[in-house]
């Protein structure tokens, strides 16, 4: 069974807690050894080389976050670690280097609200024959970088314009996917943002070279 690292705030959390993706633990523990935890600012690579991928919900990086553990978490993924981040793991403002290799900077968001999703139409194991669903969410913004290496696989729709709601890219030997799903754990609990969460998480710990496609 592929043990999967899942990183979160639960004493410390400032808008998200790690307990909101309950209901996607539960689904991901049938097939996958899970070991969740808050200690990221204590990481090392040696305990990181003992899981086959890591998901981040982390939501404190602001006051708890540094850059040892910024440095451990890069290296991670440019020495062939993939990781999906989910919803509030992106927000890192205090770790530079983290933001390249995640692809785009959050920006803000609109208010909470029933977003339509659709795919983009690239072939990507994640999006493949997904159809377009509409899920209350929080409709956050970004700026992307680093377009050449970064793929856009799901958009979502607000005032009549599209916006990223997840992407892949590369980074080094490895490389991560975003999924903007996960304000609450209700959106876990939504069949269509639950399997593209699952999906995500079969793409990171899978056995094969890594590739954006």
């Amino acid at each position: 069974m592929k043990k999967v690292l899942v990183l979160g705030d639960l004493a410390e959390f400032r808008f998200h807690s790690l307990a909101e993706l309950e209901p996607l633990v539960k689904a991901l523990a049938e097939e996958y050894e899970l070991c969740l935890s808050e200690e990221y600012p204590n990481l090392t690579g040696e305990a990181l080389a003992g899981f086959d991928g890591v998901v981040n919900y982390i939501d404190n990086w602001q006051e708890r976050g540094n850059a040892a553990a910024e440095a451990v978490l890069e290296e991670y993924i440019r020495g062939g670690g993939r990781m999906l981040l989910v919803h509030c793991g992106i927000i890192l403002k205090s770790a530079p280097e983290l933001l390249k290799v995640f692809g785009g900077s959050f920006v803000g968001h609109a208010q909470y609200q029933t977003l339509s999703f659709k795919a983009t139409g690239v072939g990507h194991a994640v999006t493949e024959g997904m159809e377009a669903f509409a899920v209350p969410e929080e409709p956050y913004q970004f700026v992307l970088h680093d377009a050449e290496n970064t793929q856009v696989l799901l958009t979502y729709e607000l005032d009549g314009q599209e916006y990223p709601a997840g992407w892949v890219r590369r980074h080094g030997k490895g490389g991560i996917v975003y999924l903007v799903f996960g304000h609450n754990r209700s959106t876990f609990e939504n069949g269509e943002a639950a399997l593209l969460c699952r999906r995500a998480v079969d793409w990171v710990t899978a056995d094969r070279g890594l590739e954006c496609r």
